[in-house]
């Protein structure tokens, strides 16, 4: 039986033979070669050496610039300047070739679209981005003049070219036109506020040619009767505080008390609106009726914390929160809350965000 699964006919052991040489040929050929076929002219680097390193020496690095902080124009701010405000070597050939290959900057934000450029030195730098006299004009050439006609409309009916007619953009209504065939309905000239793309200048400038048609009294959402002039503390407020807000149901004033209680409290009311699933608009029309005290704010302790305990407020991951205990093990106790500006991942944006919510004991 063995036999017949190791018998090999001539054929089969000559292709064998065959594939074993093709391979030792394969492996032994990079040391033969050379041997067989010597090169007859072989190029010397060794007369351009000096000139490399006459080149390498004269060409500009971090450590041998002197940094300084002054007013530059990106669209034409050149490497060894970018070096000077203290960019890597590595940003600015970045920001050299965006703007060359990709397209000039326009705005002030167009630099955190380059490579490697740290939202740190954007802070850093942004107070000194100027642009030229010409580029400005023509910026505010390039954008569309939107010729626009004044009329009254209902937005419960008004059509499509008539929101264009109005001035508003075709994003707008789109929107608006989506939102109302899904159900909804304007029952007051606020509620023109509540569509995308809807800005405040729109708002503004169209309030006064708002119509709303009326509505019976059972149409009306019992939302829209709650009281107007209710002020809320952000930092104090129940779940069943926030749900008298026009706007805010049980699911999201859940996920204010939560979010705040993971933060420790909110320090700021813009803080609120960053609670996952809470409408922007609706937000911003709250945002009058919201109160906030401060005095209560819960802090984690640096030189006792944990690495569960610090993960578990929103600002920070995992990766920050191990990097701060690691650090403290091997260098010791912080000596203050500023300290830990010495841990690189964390940079001025993050730290801002956590700094009330740290301490010292």
């Amino acid at each position: 039986m063995l036999q017949d699964y190791f018998h090999f006919t001539r054929l089969e052991r000559n292709g064998v033979i065959c594939l074993l040489f093709a391979i030792l040929l394969c492996l032994f050929a990079p040391k033969i070669y050379p041997t067989l076929f010597p090169r007859t002219n072989e190029l010397n680097y060794s007369a351009l050496k000096p000139f490399i390193a006459k080149w390498d020496s004269l060409q500009p690095t971090n450590d041998s610039i002197e940094q300084r902080l002054f007013v530059f124009n990106p669209n034409t701010v050149s490497r060894y300047e970018l070096l000077q405000l203290g960019l890597s070597q590595k940003v600015a050939n970045n920001l050299i070739n965006f703007r060359k290959k990709v397209r000039p900057f326009s705005r002030k934000e167009d630099l955190k679209k380059v490579w490697d450029f740290k939202e740190e030195d954007y802070i850093r730098l942004e107070s000194y981005i100027n642009f030229s006299q010409e580029e400005s004009q023509a910026r505010a050439l390039a954008k569309p003049s939107k010729q626009s006609e004044l009329f009254d409309f209902d937005p419960n009916t008004v059509t499509k070219s008539q929101l264009l007619k109005l001035g508003l953009s075709k994003k707008a209504a789109n929107n608006l036109i989506n939102y109302r065939e899904k159900g909804a309905k304007f029952f007051k000239k606020a509620d023109f506020k509540k569509i995308w793309g809807v800005t405040p200048d729109d708002y503004a400038r169209l309030e006064p040619y708002i119509i709303t048609a009326p509505f019976a009294s059972n149409e009306i959402p019992q939302s829209y009767n709650k009281n107007l002039d209710l002020r809320v503390n952000v930092n104090s407020a129940t779940s069943e505080e926030f749900q008298k807000l026009n706007g805010i149901g049980q699911k999201t004033a859940d996920r204010i008390v939560k979010f705040r209680n993971a933060l420790g409290g909110f320090i700021s009311i813009e803080q609120v609106g960053d609670t996952w699933g809470f409408q922007k608009e609706t937000f911003y029309n709250l945002k009058p009726q919201f109160i906030i005290t401060t005095e209560n704010i819960k802090q984690i302790n640096l030189n006792t914390a944990t690495v569960d305990e610090l993960r578990s407020h929103p600002y920070f991951k995992w990766r920050e929160a191990n990097t701060i205990v690691e650090y403290r093990t091997q260098n010791g106790d912080f000596k203050s809350v500023q300290d830990i500006r010495e841990i690189k991942i964390i940079d001025g944006v993050l730290f801002s965000k956590v700094e009330p919510y740290l301490a010292i004991e």
